[in-house]
């Protein structure tokens, strides 16, 4: 498929992506739960407000990145060092549970949507 080198970088990178995407999920995670928090009451308030785009953008990049994560640690399976392999499975995986996490986030009343 790709050359060592180049599959680990590949691995390197999707773990990369996956602490970032969890970090950001979070971070909006608990910049909602502050604003309901603070502004519950007060008249449509208490909530934070996220791009219909942005989130289909997300959401496309996120499943690409966790296809080819989980098709790498597959091609390093064979691998003498079962590191790079335990790595892209853990990268691959980790950006799929945020997706449920942020998606089920989603569907509460703590986020809305605009075009």
């Amino acid at each position: 498929m790709f050359p060592k080198s180049l599959r680990r970088l590949l691995i390197l990178t999707v773990a990369i992506v996956a602490v970032l995407e969890w970090s950001v999920v979070l971070d909006r995670v608990c910049a909602a739960l502050w604003a309901w928090c603070k502004f519950v009451g007060y008249g449509g308030g208490g909530h934070v407000v996220v791009g219909r785009n942005t989130q289909e953008a997300f959401f496309l990049l996120s499943v690409l990145l966790a296809t080819v994560g989980y098709f790498l640690s597959k091609a390093e399976m064979g691998s003498s060092s079962r590191v790079w392999s335990s790595v892209a499975q853990l990268g691959w995986l980790a950006i799929v549970v945020c997706v449920i996490f942020w998606s089920a986030f989603l569907a509460t009343p703590f986020i809305s949507f605009h075009p």
